[in-house]
């Protein structure tokens, strides 16, 4: 008997605190573990391991309009599997050193059989859903002691320093466990980022959040909205300026507990659509385990340009194998043209060097008959 499977597809980035904890596995696994289960990182899916009638849930965090390749994989898992259901994905597209474009394939949205994002009022106008992280925030929010010890905390993403406050020497950055990040957050008045989570999760432990630098679409859609201030390059941020930030930002009572109730209503709806399903319930086959860091957030376009730069050093080598024959072709031209052309003025010349000698040879046959006839007549005039 085969059974089915229920796939989870993400961003999977162990250094990334807000890729860790965005699966709603993570939450919902005591309904989830009775069936075989796979994970997969949206950069590495396992296609051949989907079948027609398999369970695909998707997201969360940013998986629409980040790259071609992870719109591609999204459309590829839609003819891969019948049931396929969002949970609060979003929208990513990015600016800056991330820039991947701003036109991507379209998505079949019309596939998906249950679909939420995490942007709130967005043009799309699917679902609201907010990440389920709050889950996890929730929890550690209730045995984490929240003793304000300084009043700025910053919290960087791991590859993108804040630039322009660096007399802000207290910061951590999103690589730490969400245990340590809930914990920094609750000991500080005002957060300070630029990632989407961590102001995220910040809002939801109602501090007041200030977000630098925006670098993506998915800042724009946050329901509670954090204070945001742009930043040149160069740029210092004086005290002032933050502190300006600071009164000018909101705290959201009720966020937390309402991002909770929507995603456990949700799960009730997921829940429902796969009792419908019949999947067997097996656990044979569970493959849930964190996947190894991958360095590259977007392998599948790095491996898309790595074969065009393949392709394009092909047709080079064909090019410079056409020039090559080219230029030998104009060189045996050329040689015999030069040969052609030194036989002809060789010819030449040897005419000329003829005619000439023959010109030279009269003249001086008639110089010295004039010379003779000159020194006879001087010889005759001297008797």
């Amino acid at each position: 008997m085969k059974y089915g499977k229920i796939h989870f597809i993400n961003r999977i980035d162990l250094e990334n605190a807000g890729d860790r904890e965005c699966c709603p596995l993570n939450y919902y696994y005591e309904y989830f573990k009775q069936f075989n289960l796979m994970r997969h990182d949206i950069d590495s899916i396992k296609y051949y391991e989907i079948n027609i009638d398999d369970i695909v849930i998707l997201g969360g965090s940013g998986l629409f309009n980040v790259t071609k390749s992870f719109n591609n994989a999204i459309n590829k898992v839609l003819e891969c599997c019948h049931n396929v259901i969002v949970w609060s994905a979003g929208f990513n597209t990015h600016a800056g050193r991330w820039f991947q474009g701003e036109t991507f394939p379209d998505i079949r949205m019309e596939r998906f059989k249950m679909v939420s994002i995490r942007d709130y009022n967005h043009p799309s106008k699917i679902e609201y859903l907010p990440c389920p992280s709050a889950i996890a925030v929730g929890k550690i929010n209730g045995y984490i002691d929240g003793k304000k010890i300084r009043k700025y905390g910053v919290i960087e993403h791991k590859d993108l320093p804040i630039q322009g406050i660096d007399w802000l020497k207290d910061r951590i950055k999103n690589s730490e466990t969400l245990d340590n990040i809930v914990r920094y957050i609750k000991s500080s008045e005002v957060i300070i980022t630029n990632t989407y989570h961590c102001a995220y999760w910040s809002i939801l432990l109602n501090k007041k959040t200030i977000v630098i630098g925006k670098w993506s679409t998915k800042f724009d859609y946050f329901k509670c909205k954090p204070e945001f201030i742009s930043i040149g390059q160069g740029e210092i941020l004086t005290q002032k300026k933050i502190e300006e930030s600071s009164k000018k930002a909101n705290i959201y009572e009720g966020a937390l507990e309402e991002a909770v109730k929507l995603n456990d209503l949700y799960f009730k709806r997921v829940k429902d659509y796969i009792d419908k399903c019949n999947l067997s319930k097996c656990k044979e086959k569970q493959e849930i385990y964190q996947m190894e860091y991958i360095n590259s957030w977007n392998l599948q376009s790095k491996l898309e340009e790595i074969d065009w730069l393949l392709e394009r050093r092909l047709e080079m080598e064909e090019f410079h194998q056409e020039v090559f024959f080219k230029i030998n072709q104009l060189h045996d031209e050329l040689y015999l043209a030069m040969n052609q052309l030194h036989d002809e003025l060789y010819e030449r010349i040897n005419v000329l060097h003829d005619e000439l000698y023959d010109k030279i040879n009269t003249s001086h046959d008639e110089l010295v008959g004039i010379t003779n006839k000159l020194h006879d007549e001087l010889y005759e005039n001297k008797k």
